[in-house]
């Protein structure tokens, strides 16, 4: 089993399934770290006694502090995820938020909270930029649509497990009652890992390294199980890729100021309907009350 090719054994459906499943894994966990904390700050608890009750300004900072990570996790995808690849950032992702939940539940001071809370949003960034375009890149171009939405599915699913599990703690005194939740988010992140270990990278990604042995092996899996790399439909996709790839690249090597060009490819339009999406989203207040 090669890193970039993943395991010989998943083909066809079966491996459609695993890559959505890891997919779905990975905004399960989105969805839970992003709830979890809504039941434990702010309450009259075991939390809030041991971290001497917080006041509203210190509460708003472990609240915000995360989306920084956030912040930050995502503009790191975007300057090195094209050099490492969507496998190897999702597989960082998840490694970083098992560091950052064990830095999360085991805390005795206020700055040690904050810096689990930091690093957990980092690897979340990771997760959240990379998961989507993972997808996207290796399924049917007839079911992304769907496949994308049911991560929007799956998240709030995750969301309603952190809410169950903070309400059925809240009855159990000592620090169980706040740890226990937040330590619960790693299994979804060790699952994550495991899950994206035996997946192949994306042929897009394989192309643009230049690997097109492995670029043509993966899209002969993703086809069907015993596909040859030479079949005719495998060639045709693995040339619509390459095709596109080249499209792209006219004019020479990307260069940022592109993203605020219209042009063919319309850049600038592109980026403005994800800016508006996103900051739509965040004006709803949504994620101040999760």
């Amino acid at each position: 089993m090669g890193f970039h090719t993943g395991s010989s054994k998943l083909s066809g459906r079966w491996l459609d399934w695993a890559i959505t499943a890891a997919s779905c894994q990975g905004f399960l966990l989105l969805g839970y770290d992003q709830g979890v904390m809504s039941g434990i700050i702010g309450a009259n608890n075991q939390f809030g006694r041991d971290f001497n009750n917080p006041d509203t300004k210190v509460q708003g900072t472990i609240v915000s502090i995360y989306d920084i990570g956030c912040a930050v996790g995502s503009l790191l995808s975007f300057i090195i995820g094209e050099r490492m690849g969507r496998k190897a950032m999702i597989l960082a992702g998840g490694s970083t938020m098992i560091i950052g939940t064990i830095i999360l539940a085991s805390p005795t001071t206020l700055a040690q909270l904050l810096v689990g809370r930091i690093v957990t949003g980092l690897g979340n960034g990771f997760n959240s930029s990379n998961i989507p375009a993972y997808q996207a890149e290796l399924c049917p171009p007839q079911k992304r649509g769907f496949l994308l939405s049911l991560q929007g599915t799956v998240t709030i699913v995750g969301l309603c497990i952190a809410y169950w599990m903070d309400f059925g703690l809240s009855y159990v005194d000592g620090p169980i009652q706040w740890r226990f939740p937040i330590a619960f988010q790693a299994l979804f992140a060790i699952c994550l890992v495991l899950q994206m270990l035996p997946l192949p990278e994306t042929p897009r990604y394989l192309v643009l390294q230049n690997k097109q042995t492995a670029a043509g092996e993966v899209l002969a899996r993703l086809h069907g199980k015993n596909t040859p790399v030479d079949h005719p439909e495998v060639q045709v996709i693995k040339a619509q890729i390459e095709s596109g790839i080249e499209i792209e690249s006219v004019g020479g090597p990307f260069r940022y100021k592109e993203l605020l060009r219209g042009g063919r490819l319309q850049n600038f339009r592109r980026i403005c309907l994800c800016l508006g999406v996103n900051v739509m989203q965040q004006f709803t207040g949504s994620n101040m009350i999760k």
